[in-house]
């Protein structure tokens, strides 16, 4: 994606890129610092010219690569000083051949008294064929064990999909002849490295990287609620924050709103909008009474980045939440819902959030319950042919009575009220003034009404 004949110095900052040979390939500058940036599908992340020696610092970097053949995250040349810092290099390939070859490397060129790393805080995934092993971590031991200037510590290596984690060290001598240590707790002994690093079998985890990461095929790497994240999070617990979330690559059309607007891509604008089925932005969800039977529904969502709508559901004492409306997003993150309801039902609702990567986490939950001491009411009143008769709570067999001013039975109906108002269509009746009984298990009560 990007080669400089610069010979001094380069600096990139929140750059994304998807499907090229590399990220950075091979610049010539003699100082690189590459920060806050995302290089995907990728056969390599960045690599560094043997021309000049290099200083590099790469930062809160995601580098993830692809394809059938071998492939690093880091290529490193002679001469090179490298500090890594608070990224995640995910390793993925299907390279199956030669027979005994490695499948990559996160970091390739280490290992010589040329180089020089100093590693922390990162998490490395392997996710290549099954039969292939990968390198994670080289340095020199020429000196004996526990003797390389090199500094690896407070990483974390998964074991995704491969045959195996290799560490090497130079001098084959500390490992009883074998340059490859299949061990972490070994690496840490022969190498004095990653002394508080941890290390996961993932391979036959149905939660896959979802053991550790709250949604990574969506890109949110932000650290799940499980016992291996909060392993992971404790481990970084003093840090300076990482970068955990990266985002999917842009249409045209977004990148140039973007940049029209002068705006910049970065973590937040990829946030995932839930944790363990609960909204985990900053949000407030409230309610009021407008009326003994009427409610007011405010809710003010300060992060809405991909986020699609949001749901208002409702219950009662008898009834599981149901939907009752569905709010399209706005720009403004404050939002209102005004619901009708019937006096003396507790009523719940709770605020539904859906991202547009699909599912669904929920508010805290908000009980109302609105008084009336009238035994029914009857609205509109005056009315224009139709009536809404409220039970206030009452559940149960109603029969209802309509008479005119002289005492003359207009309509009888039997109902079950059960928490609904109940409609009569008195249209085909003249103006006038009317009465209506109630009959309930709990008694009978009347009341007047007007039809225009």
């Amino acid at each position: 994606f990007m080669y400089t004949a610069n010979t001094d110095s380069v600096i990139l900052n929140r750059v994304y890129t998807e499907g090229f040979t590399s990220g950075y390939n091979y610049g010539n500058a003699r100082y690189a610092e590459i920060t806050n940036s995302w290089f995907k599908d990728v056969k390599f992340g960045i690599g560094y010219s043997s021309k000049n020696p290099v200083s590099s610092i790469v930062k809160n970097v995601f580098i993830k690569t692809s394809g059938n053949d071998k492939v690093s995250g880091i290529l490193v040349a002679n001469n090179t000083s490298l500090k890594l810092i608070n990224s995640i290099i995910h390793i993925v390939n299907t390279y199956k051949i030669p027979n005994g070859a490695r499948g990559g490397n996160f970091v390739n060129g280490l290992g010589s008294t040329e180089n020089k790393i100093e590693a922390t805080g990162n998490i490395f995934i392997c996710d290549i064929d099954p039969s292939k092993s990968l390198t994670a971590a080289i340095t020199n031991t020429n000196k004996g064990a526990a003797t390389s200037t090199d500094k690896w510590n407070n990483n974390v290596y998964i074991l995704l999909r491969g045959k195996s984690i290799l560490w090497t060290a130079s001098n084959a001598s500390t490992n009883n002849g074998n340059n490859n240590i299949n061990n972490l707790e070994i690496w840490k002994q022969q190498s004095g490295q990653d002394e508080h690093s941890l290390f996961f079998d993932l391979r036959y985890d149905r939660r896959g990287l979802k053991a550790i990461f709250v949604d990574p095929e969506n890109g949110n790497y932000e650290l799940a609620n499980t016992r291996e994240g909060n392993q992971v999070a404790a481990l970084k617990a003093g840090m300076t924050s990482p970068i955990t979330c990266f985002l999917q690559k842009p249409t045209y059309e977004a990148a140039a709103d973007l940049i029209s607007n002068d705006n910049v891509l970065s973590p937040v604008s990829c946030r995932y909008p839930c944790e363990q089925n609960r909204i985990r932005v900053n949000n407030t969800f409230d309610i009021s009474a407008v009326s003994n039977r009427q409610v007011s529904l405010k809710w003010n969502i300060q992060e809405q980045q991909n986020t699609d709508h949001y749901e208002i559901e409702r219950s009662t004492e008898y009834s599981l939440f149901k939907r009752i409306s569905s709010v399209s997003m706005s720009p403004d993150s404050s939002y209102s819902y005004t619901d009708d309801i019937q006096p003396g039902i507790d009523y719940k609702y709770r605020l539904v959030l859906v991202p547009k990567a699909g599912g669904k986490c929920y508010s805290d939950i908000r009980t109302v319950k609105m008084q009336d001491n009238k035994a029914f009411t009857i609205y509109p009143n005056p009315s224009a042919g139709k009536i809404i008769i409220s039970l206030n709570g009452y559940i149960g067999r109603t029969n209802f009575t309509v008479s005119n001013s002289f005492g003359q039975i207009i309509l009888t109906k039997e109902s079950v009220s059960l928490y609904r108002a109940q409609e009569l269509d008195l249209t085909h009746l003249p103006a006038g003034i009317y009465f209506l009984k109630v009959e309930t298990g709990k008694g009978s009560s009347v009341q007047r009404f007007i039809l225009e």
